[in-house]
Protein backbone atom coordinates (compact mmCIF):
# COMPACT_ATOMS: atom_id res chain seq x y z
CA UNK A 1 0.00 0.00 0.00
CA UNK A 2 2.77 2.64 1.22
CA UNK A 3 4.61 1.37 -1.90
CA UNK A 4 1.95 2.12 -4.71
CA UNK A 5 1.23 5.71 -2.78
CA UNK A 6 5.13 6.35 -3.45
CA UNK A 7 4.56 5.34 -7.12
CA UNK A 8 1.97 7.11 -7.30
CA UNK A 9 3.31 10.66 -5.93
CA UNK A 10 6.27 10.16 -7.81
CA UNK A 11 4.76 9.96 -10.89
CA UNK A 12 2.84 12.45 -10.37
CA UNK A 13 5.40 14.79 -9.45
CA UNK A 14 6.95 13.60 -13.15
CA UNK A 15 3.89 14.48 -15.08
CA UNK A 16 3.45 17.69 -13.27
CA UNK A 17 6.91 18.64 -14.24
CA UNK A 18 6.49 17.83 -17.72
CA UNK A 19 3.73 19.69 -17.95
CA UNK A 20 5.52 22.68 -16.65
CA UNK A 21 8.47 22.34 -18.86
CA UNK A 22 6.18 22.32 -21.74
CA UNK A 23 4.03 25.36 -21.08
CA UNK A 24 6.68 26.97 -19.54
CA UNK A 25 10.21 28.40 -20.26
CA UNK A 26 12.91 26.02 -18.93
CA UNK A 27 14.79 29.07 -16.42
CA UNK A 28 11.11 29.01 -14.68
CA UNK A 29 10.93 25.78 -14.27
CA UNK A 30 14.82 25.42 -12.59
CA UNK A 31 13.34 28.14 -10.48
CA UNK A 32 10.43 26.48 -9.15
CA UNK A 33 11.49 23.13 -8.86
CA UNK A 34 13.29 21.75 -5.50
CA UNK A 35 16.61 20.31 -6.01
CA UNK A 36 16.71 16.48 -5.76
CA UNK A 37 18.65 14.97 -2.76
CA UNK A 38 18.80 11.74 -2.77
CA UNK A 39 20.52 9.58 0.46
CA UNK A 40 22.37 6.81 0.74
Amino acid sequence: MIFALGMLSIASYNALQYLALTTSTPINVTLIAPPRRFSC
